[in-house]
């Protein structure tokens, strides 16, 4: 009977575990490449189908999927939608981070203080591009093409 108990007990463990890991293919991210502009992201996969937003050259998406020629992605602004991935050059490099807070959008500031004027969002789970890492900030670019600085201890770096 102890060792029943026991065994229910580890096996409760390893399930409350599993709920809080991650698994590292859950954390990819892709940075646009268009040439120029913007990329469009849109509803579906498809090419005709209604443009939902948009993401700057340089930004960070959250790569939730492969649909063909196509990654369904997560925006800064929590969307979720479609983009070529012609367009999304994969890393894995330290130049993505993924918002890692725990109910509410991580606050994008204009310096690389506390009190510095918010002047972004970034949601949870989604995207950022990393352009220079500090001592307790980093400098990210959002899908809008805003600059700015969030904290580290928010952001779990794409390796």
């Amino acid at each position: 009977m102890n060792l029943i108990k026991k065994g229910l007990w580890l096996s409760i463990a390893f399930f409350m575990a599993s709920l809080v890991m991650v698994p590292a293919f859950a954390y990819t991210c892709g940075i646009v490449t268009t040439s120029s502009g913007r990329l469009n992201i849109r509803q579906q996969s498809t090419t005709w189908s209604k443009v939902k937003s948009q993401a700057a050259k340089g930004s960070a998406l959250r790569i939730l999927k492969t649909s063909g020629k196509w990654y369904k992605v997560k925006l800064n602004n929590g969307r979720v939608g479609y983009g070529l991935k012609d367009y999304i050059e994969k890393r894995y490099n330290g130049s993505c981070a993924i918002v890692a807070t725990k109910r509410t959008p991580l606050n994008i500031r204009r310096s690389a203080r506390k009190g510095s004027r918010v002047i972004g969002q970034a949601a949870k789970g989604s995207a950022v591009a990393i352009w220079e890492w500090g001592r307790y900030w980093a400098k990210v670019m959002l899908n809008d093409g805003t600059w700015g600085f969030a904290n580290q201890r928010y952001l779990n770096i794409i390796e």
